[in-house]
């Protein structure tokens, strides 16, 4: 790859022919850029059955000393979980020690980590910053709190998701479902990864951390019921830890939101739903309009042109928000309701047997 201030000038980088499988995320190692200044590359591929060349332009954006000053608490809103999240380490199974991390077998893996905390100070929530490459589904206490957003590309990791989400008081399961795609490019084993953090917050108003690192499980057979509190993770693996925030292939470029999808549940222990006889079988949980089943469903969005609220699926159980909307869903386990058009929710969402 070369690098000019314009098509006929002379080169500011070239990289040379840099024999390596990596289609992506190649960092630049020339001189550093100036501010508002166009700049042309071009990139030529050479491979055992041919060549291939590509070039473009851009334009570098303006130099802080451009930008207005600002009083330091404006320019950096104080974010303790984004900078727990930014000194957390990326993990993955152990399979991918024997390749060239981070790069790993494509496929899904799980992972699993307990909490339990101090007697006498329960847990009340935990803030969650995560990000996967490529794809996640995030349990806590067997409910699936969100996914990875849906991108095209392979670079949904980019958008770490964030919640807020109400704990049990005891013990407390984490759960990630980790998928790693082929590379878009050869069509082979790619990059993979798990970014998280974790914020507890307890009764007394202390908190507690969790990072990636090795005090996580992780497998690559993944049975329905690992998601559950219940489950006996003893026999999984240590996952490796691949780097911390910042490494390649990834490097900085995960986007950090500043809100959060809260996700609150009125049942104490996913077990105490489960005993009940008359307990709804199907347990919906609310995160920026989109209503999910738990029970090993993936989220169904919304859709629009019905009435507010209301369910194409026939009612065994009612799910009530604080506005006494009611939003009718199977009772088939995994079965998925959709809103038909979006829903305000206070802070709270109960089930009960209909």
């Amino acid at each position: 790859m070369i690098v000019r201030q314009d098509e006929e000038g002379s080169n500011l980088w070239n990289s040379g022919v840099v024999p390596q499988t990596k289609s992506r995320l190649i960092r630049y190692a020339g001189k550093p850029l100036s501010p508002n200044t166009p700049y042309f590359w071009a990139l030529r591929i050479e491979t055992s059955v041919g060549t291939v060349t590509s070039s473009s332009a851009f334009t570098t954006g303006p130099s802080l000393l451009d930008v207005p000053f600002l009083p330091f608490d404006i320019q950096r809103r104080d974010d303790p979980l984004a900078d727990l999240f930014q000194s957390s380490d990326w993990i993955w199974t152990p399979e991918a020690a024997m390749y060239t991390p981070p790069l790993a077998p494509t496929g899904d893996r799980a992972f699993r980590r307990t909490y339990t905390p101090p007697s006498g100070r329960p847990a009340i929530s935990a803030d969650i910053l995560i990000a996967v490459d490529d794809e996640f589904v995030l349990y806590v206490n067997g409910q699936n709190i969100g996914t990875s957003p849906q991108r095209t590309d392979e670079l949904g990791w980019r958008n770490a998701q964030r919640y807020t989400v109400s704990l049990i008081s005891g013990t407390n399961v984490f759960a990630i479902r980790a998928t790693n795609l082929n590379d878009p490019n050869t069509g082979g084993d790619s990059s993979a990864g798990v970014l998280i953090a974790i914020i507890i917050t307890l009764s007394d108003g202390t908190t507690t951390t969790i990072t990636g690192d090795t005090s996580w499980k992780g497998n690559s057979n993944i049975p329905n019921s690992f998601i559950d509190v219940s489950f006996d993770d003893s026999s999984w693996e240590t996952p490796i830890i691949l780097g911390q925030y910042g490494m390649s292939p990834w490097s900085t470029a995960v986007v950090v939101p500043t809100s959060a999808s809260s996700v609150s549940s009125s049942s104490s222990s996913a077990s105490a739903d489960a005993a009940s006889a008359k307990t709804a079988t199907s347990t919906l949980v609310v995160t920026s309009n989109v209503v999910t089943t738990i029970g090993g469903s993936t989220p169904s969005s919304p859709s629009s042109g019905s009435p507010t609220g209301t369910s194409s699926h026939s009612s065994d159980s009612n799910v009530t928000t604080g506005s006494s909307t009611k939003i009718s869903t199977g009772a088939v386990a995994g079965n998925t309701a959709a809103l038909t058009a979006p829903l305000t929710i206070n802070s709270s969402v109960t089930s009960s047997a209909a």
